[in-house]
């Protein structure tokens, strides 16, 4: 009996020992699980720092190309608007000093016209009158009344017609110059003359009528006429009309403007680029500020 109670106290306390020892073990273990587990939270931590640097990095440089490529092409844009700016400004230039050497040469003509009438008119006036003859001097002694002398014949020049185009084109230079938007219809109504100089003016005369003013319906009746010039068999009307329709400050313009753009003639391609750039430049400008309101008594 002694025995087998020393045996069952030994295997009591053979399994308290190794009860003892797991547990020693399993603690052990956890305590490495769980440092492990807070080396691999630091690991994921530092990964994931390293990440959103490798993030920012990339998008800063990304932005930095951005920028780049945008103030490249802003300023090659630009480079390109004032290369249109300054042609366009030439082609204005040659078209005003060609008028005005014609306008010289006409004056020039007109002056040494008058210039050899007012000799003509001089030389008549000095010549000696003719003396009289005897069949007076006794018609007169006989009581009889002298005959009339006819006077000489003096040929008068009549002063050089003006063309009936060229009185049209000047009188629709002076509606377009007086900036008076009562004048369109005065001038549209030639927009189907048969001369093609007279329906370049109509394009050029409009475009100084409308030209700095805002959009009303004044305004809107230029866009058909400008539109249907721009669609004329005759390159420098096309220009002169695409030219007039930039100074429009309307978007209906723009489609017009884009189909003059594939013009085959390359001055209307130049002025459909130049207009359309000029009417992006109105559209990003910013809208005036309103008048400060009076002050109140």
């Amino acid at each position: 009996m002694g025995l087998i109670l020393g045996i069952i106290i030994g295997l009591l306390v053979g399994a308290g020992l190794v009860y003892l020892w797991l547990k020693a073990q399993l603690d052990r273990k956890t305590k490495e699980l769980q440092q492990s587990h807070r080396v691999l939270e630091e690991v994921s931590r530092e990964q994931e720092a390293r990440r959103q640097d490798l993030v920012r990095s990339l998008q800063s440089d990304y932005q930095k190309q951005l920028d780049a490529q945008a103030q490249t092409l802003t300023q090659g844009h630009q480079a390109k608007v004032n290369a249109l700016a300054v042609e366009s400004q030439k082609q204005r230039d040659d078209q005003i000093q060609a008028l005005t050497q014609t306008h010289d040469a006409q004056v020039r003509s007109l002056q040494a016209e008058i210039a050899h009438l007012t000799a003509q008119l001089e030389h008549l006036s000095a010549a000696p009158p003719e003396a009289p003859s005897e069949a007076p001097s006794e018609a007169i002694a006989n009581g009889d009344s002298p005959p009339e002398l006819a006077s000489p014949p003096v040929d008068r020049v009549p002063p050089p017609p003006v063309s009936p185009t060229t009185d049209l084109q000047q009188r629709l230079v002076a509606l377009g110059r007086s900036g008076q938007l009562a004048n369109i219809p005065h001038v549209a109504r030639h927009a189907d003359a048969v001369d093609p100089t007279i329906r370049e003016q109509v394009a050029v005369s409009l475009g100084q009528l409308v030209a700095s003013r805002m959009v009303g319906t004044d305004v809107h009746r230029v866009i058909p006429v400008l539109e249907r010039l721009s669609r004329d068999a005759k390159a420098p009307v096309r220009c002169a009309a695409v030219e007039s329709l930039g100074q429009v400050r309307s978007e209906q313009v723009i489609p017009i403007l884009e189909r003059s753009r594939r013009d085959s003639h390359p001055q209307v391609v130049k002025a459909a680029s130049w207009a359309i750039a000029k009417f992006k430049f109105f559209r990003q400008a910013p809208p005036p500020s309103p008048p400060p309101a009076p002050d109140q008594p």
